[in-house]
C-alpha cells in the first residue's frame, strides 16, 4: 500500500509546504490590512499571529520585497 502523509499531499497539490502557504496567507492579509487600515505595525503582527514586530518586518520584505512601511506607502498613494 502507497501511503502518502497529508503534508506531501499538500506539497504535491499546492507545491508549498503547509507551513509556507500559512505564511503566505498572512503576508496576504498583512498586505490588506496595511492598505486599508491605520493599526500600526505592532497591532498588525500582533492581530496576524506573528512572533514579535521585528519577525513580521524581516518575513514581510523577504516575502514580498518592500518593508511594511514602505508597501504602505507605496499602495496608499
Amino acid at each position: 500500500m502507497n501511503f502518502q502523509s497529508p503534508r506531501k499531499k499538500f506539497k504535491e497539490y499546492t507545491g508549498v509546504s503547509p507551513a509556507q502557504y500559512q505564511i503566505q496567507l498572512r503576508i496576504n492579509k498583512a498586505k490588506d490590512l496595511l492598505i486599508t487600515t491605520n493599526q500600526s505595525f505592532k497591532e498588525l503582527a500582533h492581530e496576524l499571529g506573528f512572533e514579535s514586530t521585528d519577525y513580521f518586518f524581516r518575513l514581510f520584505r523577504q516575502k514580498t520585497g518592500f518593508t511594511p512601511s514602505e508597501f504602505r506607502e507605496k499602495n496608499r498613494r
